[in-house]
């Protein structure tokens, strides 16, 4: 059974670990559900539009108030309306970490938009920029910004943290096969599309990639769920530098008790 959309509440990528908890107090995700997070307190929110079983993404600003959320393709504002432009990201439904939201490390009024499609599709990470000008101050992608291409790879795990020097942050994923991973940075100087490459010590096939991936509250450690493979690979992470090193595996024993894993 594919356990994916029943741990999404758990894994939710909502935001990417900013200086702030505000911009993380709204939560959309699956069939029209939201959860919202003030003083400690947990309410539930039945506004949200969006049906989705898998990777989704809502930013809300640093006092909390709603922004705009997605689901990899489409974007609805804060007022739960599709933006005019919002349609046809390059996300997919059905991968695990759809999409994340960036704000722009030189422009206060932008917000860059990653997306990653799904394992059997082609459309790799691409990214476009929201200007919350737009739109009367709803905020709308920028039609020359939209699906910029990053690779044409990676697939399913897509993960953002803060970058050392707080001058943006660092985009993390995975390709279809391989061993490798792919680490691009964001910066007040804009996009860099070359990859930082570090090793993982899973060989991934067509399948082998699924699964989500996290850092913790102090971006040192990076954890990749491989559930085919019935590990997590726990990494070490240079935030100055983009780099993973000293990976180790957790093997996870399978629900029938059988085989701990096979990296």
């Amino acid at each position: 059974m594919d356990i994916k959309p029943y741990m999404l509440f758990f894994f939710l990528v909502v935001t990417m670990g900013l200086q702030a908890q505000s911009p993380a107090d709204n939560w959309y995700f699956g069939e029209k559900a939201g959860v919202k997070f003030t003083n400690a307190q947990v309410s539930l929110l039945s506004d949200g539009q969006q049906q989705a079983n898998e990777g989704v993404a809502t930013l809300s600003d640093k006092l909390g108030n709603l922004l705009f959320y997605s689901d990899g393709d489409t974007i609805w504002n804060r007022n739960h309306e599709v933006m005019p432009n919002g349609t046809g990201l390059l996300g997919s439904a059905t991968s695990t970490q759809s999409v994340v939201f960036c704000p722009s490390p030189s422009d206060s009024s932008q917000y860059s938009v990653f997306t990653v499609d799904d394992a059997n599709g082609s459309n790799g990470l691409n990214y476009s920029i929201i200007d919350i000008d737009l739109e009367g101050g709803l905020g709308d992608i920028i039609s020359s910004m939209k699906n910029l291409a990053i690779d044409s790879v990676s697939v399913e795990k897509l993960l953002a943290v803060n970058r050392c020097d707080r001058d943006g942050y660092w985009i993390m994923c995975r390709p279809k096969t391989g061993d490798k991973i792919h680490v691009y940075a964001l910066t007040s100087g804009g996009m860099d599309t070359t990859p930082i490459i570090s090793n993982s010590l899973i060989t991934t096939n067509s399948s082998g990639h699924t699964g989500y991936a996290k850092s913790n509250a102090l971006n040192t450690r990076i954890a990749m769920c491989l559930p085919y493979h019935n590990v997590v690979e726990l990494h070490k992470f240079n935030a100055q530098t983009g780099a993973l090193f000293d990976p180790i595996l957790i093997k996870i024993p399978r629900a029938d008790g059988s085989e701990l894993g096979r990296p």
